[in-house]
């Protein structure tokens, strides 16, 4: 396997928005090619890793958002400015529906973690587009958008 069959594009912004029916977290790769981002999304019971144990996320629910790297492999730096344990820096999500916290987390194997904490178990769905993945969580069990 050559180094570029392993290559995942590193993280490098998270932005949020409202709409009429959804919550809306979108995040940025550099310079990755279309089904190269890897990445998982899934809800779980507890923000943990092993090296740190549980990071408190508020909300009814957490939404696990599995992405990697947080560093680029040109220069070995970091690429998006998340501290561990903390809310994503430059997400603001007061008054939003359905999304209640944010936190992101270094994980092992040069991964990161976003936790989303959001009001319950609601329905979501994720989109890669280009150097994106689009993550929208509805703001009810019925939505049809």
């Amino acid at each position: 396997m050559s180094p570029t069959e392993d290559y995942k594009p590193p993280l490098v912004n998270i932005g949020t928005a409202q709409y009429e029916c959804f919550d809306r977290m979108v995040l940025d790769f550099k310079g990755s090619a279309a089904g190269s981002i890897g990445y998982r999304v899934k809800y779980v019971d507890k923000l943990t890793t092993p090296g740190t144990g549980e990071i408190p996320v508020d909300g009814g629910a957490i939404l696990q958002i599995s992405v990697g790297p947080n560093f680029d492999p040109s220069t070995g730096s970091q690429s998006y400015p998340g501290q561990h344990g903390q809310p994503l820096p430059g997400v603001d999500i007061t008054g939003y529906q359905t999304f209640k916290d944010t936190r992101y987390v270094d994980a092992p194997e040069d991964d990161a973690l976003i936790g989303v904490g959001v009001r319950a178990r609601l329905p979501f769905r994720v989109t890669q587009r280009d150097d994106r993945v689009v993550i929208d969580v509805a703001h009810s069990w019925n939505a049809t958008s």
